[in-house]
């Protein structure tokens, strides 16, 4: 295991490793002591007492119930959205979200923000069609469900890059497949 210190090598880099404490109630049906109460990180520090405690107390609520999920009732708790864009009639994506973060809990790669339409109905003014020959590339860093990359290589014929943290992943990926069907 990593050293005393939670600093253990990866390549050339340091990684610090920091686990969550063990919920109180398991930890005393463990036989353990329960863990003090989690250190107010420095963004936190505005926050009224006792408010930090209890986001976390839900995070790990929130992890607990999707960590004990089947398959079936992962899948179930999607939610598939086809939505309009911009420019020619008919034309759409569809979008699997995760509302209640049974895929990526605490993630914000999982809904489709309001942000991304406004941002899509602004690159269809801005951004000509490309050409099948030689088409123009993006790069979409920290896609969500991949909305503004997927409607650049769907509806504008770029060449997309979609990229994200490694915990929303699995939606953007399966949004991609889902509408690369549409895709010129």
């Amino acid at each position: 295991g990593p050293p005393e210190d939670g600093l253990f090598g990866f390549g050339d880099a340091l990684v610090k490793l920091e686990l969550p404490a063990l919920p109180p109630d398991l930890s005393l049906d463990l036989g353990l002591e329960p863990p003090p109460a989690p250190e107010r990180p420095t963004a936190c520090a505005n926050l009224p007492e006792g408010v930090f405690q209890s986001l976390c107390s839900k995070m790990m609520e929130n992890i607990h119930r999707t960590s004990n999920m089947t398959d079936e009732e992962r899948e179930a708790a999607l939610r598939r959205t086809e939505v309009p864009m911009p420019g020619a009639p008919g034309r759409s994506l569809s979008f699997l979200e995760d509302h209640q973060g049974v895929f990526s809990t605490s993630a914000t790669g999982s809904v489709l923000w309001p942000a991304c339409l406004a941002l899509v109905r602004q690159l269809d003014r801005e951004v000509a069609d490309s050409p099948a020959a030689a088409p123009a590339s993006a790069v979409e860093l920290g896609a969500g469900l991949g909305g503004v990359g997927l409607f650049l290589a769907v509806h504008k014929g770029l060449r997309v890059v979609l990229t994200d943290l490694p915990e929303a992943l699995p939606l953007l990926a399966r949004n991609a497949a889902e509408n690369a069907e549409r895709a010129p």
